[in-house]
């Protein structure tokens, strides 16, 4: 069963009685795998005909799926244009396209190895972005992907692994 990462400024609107439910079941969820870091790139390619999700991920999912196994993370592709029916599974979440990583703290190496591979992929992407566009006559003048958001220490921990890449939050 697929564990949610939601944190509370993008959880949905839910009943009264759906709250504590999920609370209850996020805060046990939470004690039992302890402390967890995280990261989430926005993915900015938007051409029309460009199928940025199914290249990212891969046929089956092969590309995220040969990560997440080579690291002992968790890579989810969510938001608006992913595809992924979270929000009572009948629509996507309302928020900007991203990929998601996560891992608990103590696969420290396990999360640094997983953002090097995704990090190849949205660059392998953001060239065949680049071309698609460049053949319809569109030119790109901003980045292809940022730093979205990311748990306090990731940053610090992750400088070097995140060093060219733009943040569309404010740096620590």
């Amino acid at each position: 069963e697929e564990e949610e990462e939601v944190e509370a400024s993008e959880a949905p609107a839910e009943t009264e009685l759906g709250a504590a439910s999920s609370a209850v079941t996020t805060s046990s969820r939470r004690a039992r795998r302890g402390r967890r870091i995280w990261i989430h790139f926005h993915l900015h390619m938007p051409a029309e005909g460009f199928d940025l999700v199914s290249g990212l991920i891969g046929k089956g999912g092969c590309r995220v799926r040969s990560i997440v196994e080579a690291t002992g993370t968790k890579i989810r592709i969510r938001g608006r244009g992913s595809g992924h029916l979270e929000v009572h599974g009948v629509e996507e979440a309302p928020a900007p396209l991203m990929a998601a990583v996560t891992a608990d703290l103590e696969n420290f190496e396990g999360f640094r190895l997983a953002l090097r591979l995704l990090i190849q992929e949205l660059e392998s992407s953001e060239t065949r972005y680049r071309v698609f566009c460049q053949r319809r006559g569109h030119s790109i003048d901003a980045p292809c992907y940022s730093v979205g958001a990311l748990a306090p220490e990731v940053e610090t921990m992750m400088s070097d692994v995140l060093e060219g890449i733009p943040f569309d939050v404010p740096r620590r």
